[in-house]
This record gives structure tokens, C-alpha cells and sequence, in this order.
């Protein structure tokens, strides 16, 4: 990452989307059986970095160029709908509409998940089709992107107020072990759309991709809480 900046190549940002590739699963498979590192979080980290290489292999080759792609296939369809107008349709041609018609909702749904990502809103669906309301967002999210107050639902203000009222048990449960079940509870409750971490790596990933890493990361997670 750090190098990736100074060297003026893009950051590694993990799409959504990739996760639906019939190959997603394989290629992370295939880095996590890659052995080396003399602790857990040096293990995961360098499968971590490997499996980013291989991924931006696959933005590259299957998720780039997303307008053009939807243009391309647009007018594909169109071509074929025109020579549809006149007599005589034969059941192949039906067939390359039908063919045609599901390519352009791929690419369209591909480029509304990525523009819905870059934009971190979570209140638009993905069918609305309009990504040129993605695109202003995105432009103008680091004008907004600014912290107005800090709420923790699970802290009532009232008790706080009260100052250190806490009694021995409910001070023995804030510091108590972290446990597996938390580890996975936590990341299910995170927002498949939020920002990814330093690392470009979303929860969606690691939400996809659990069973498979899921067993290293969590032993990482819960050896950061036991060695602080």
C-alpha cells in the first residue's frame, strides 16, 4: 500500500462486485495455501498482499472500462432488435436478444456497484440506475466526509453522567477475553458498503471469503486483543 502511493501507482481497493466472479473463490484459495511468515499476522498479511496482486489482475481483465462495456453491449442489442423488426424471427435470434439483454444488466448492475462503493452511500439501491448521481457523489464526498458528533449506542449519556458507577461484575465484563463468536458477530454487523480499511480490502470481502480465511484472521483479531 505505502508503496503502491509513493511509486504513483493507484491503491488497491477491492470491489464488491468481484466477489460475484465465477473465479473469486479459486484465486483466493489458491494465495491462502501459500506458506511462510513466522507469526500469524505476518502469515496473513503477506497472503493478504499476494491475493491483492492477483485481484487487481482480475479488476483489470474483467471490471475495467465499465461505460464502454455497457455502450458496446448496448448497441449489440439494439443491432439485433432492428433485425428483429422484420419478418420471419428464427428462435436464435430471440435467443441472442435474451442473451444480449442479460450481458447489458450485468454491466450496468457492475458499474452501479462500483460508483455506489466509491460514493459510500448506503441508502440507494442498486436498481435505481443512476449512476451519474454516483459519479457527483463521489466527487463531492471528501466535501462532506467530516466527523459531527461521535455516538456509542451502547453507552447511555444518562449513566455516563453519573460518573464511575459501575459495579465489579460489570467491570470484570468490559475487560473480559475477546472470544471467536464475537470476531465473526462483529464483522457480519459491519455495513457491506462501508469504506475499506488502509488495507483495500472491504467486509464484504471478508465476509465472502470466510470460509476460506476466515480461521487465520480471526486467530490475528483475537492475538491483537491478548497482546496489546
Amino acid at each position: 500500500m505505502e508503496y503502491e502511493q509513493r511509486s504513483g501507482g493507484r491503491p488497491f481497493n477491492f470491489f464488491n462486485c468481484m466477489a460475484q466472479h465465477k473465479e473469486f473463490e479459486d484465486v483466493v484459495y489458491e494465495c491462502w495455501r501459500q506458506r511462510g511468515g513466522e507469526t500469524i499476522m505476518n502469515k496473513v498479511w503477506r497472503k493478504l498482499k499476494i491475493l491483492k496482486n492477483k485481484l487487481k489482475q482480475m479488476n483489470r481483465k474483467e471490471f475495467s472500462n465499465t461505460v464502454q462495456r455497457i455502450q458496446a453491449t448496448r448497441i449489440k442489442l439494439e443491432g439485433i432488435q432492428e433485425q428483429m423488426d422484420g419478418p420471419g424471427n428464427s428462435n436464435e435470434r430471440i435467443t441472442q436478444e435474451k442473451k444480449a439483454k442479460k450481458e447489458l444488466a450485468k454491466w450496468i448492475g457492475i458499474e452501479e456497484s462500483i460508483m455506489k462503493q466509491k460514493s459510500r452511500i448506503k441508502w440507494l439501491k442498486l436498481g435505481d440506475a443512476n449512476t451519474i448521481y454516483f459519479h457527483a457523489c463521489a466527487k463531492s464526498r471528501q466535501a462532506t466526509n467530516h466527523i459531527a458528533a461521535v455516538q456509542l449506542p451502547a453507552v447511555s449519556s444518562e449513566v455516563m453522567k453519573q460518573g464511575n458507577n459501575l459495579n465489579r461484575q460489570q467491570q470484570l465484563s468490559l475487560i473480559r477475553v475477546v472470544t471467536e463468536e464475537e470476531v465473526k458477530q462483529a464483522l457480519q454487523d459491519i455495513d457491506d458498503n462501508k469504506a475499506p480499511g488502509c488495507d483495500g480490502y472491504t467486509a464484504f470481502f471478508y465476509k465472502k471469503a470466510c470460509h476460506i480465511i476466515g480461521k487465520e484472521v480471526t486467530q490475528v483479531v483475537l492475538e491483537f486483543f491478548e497482546n496489546p
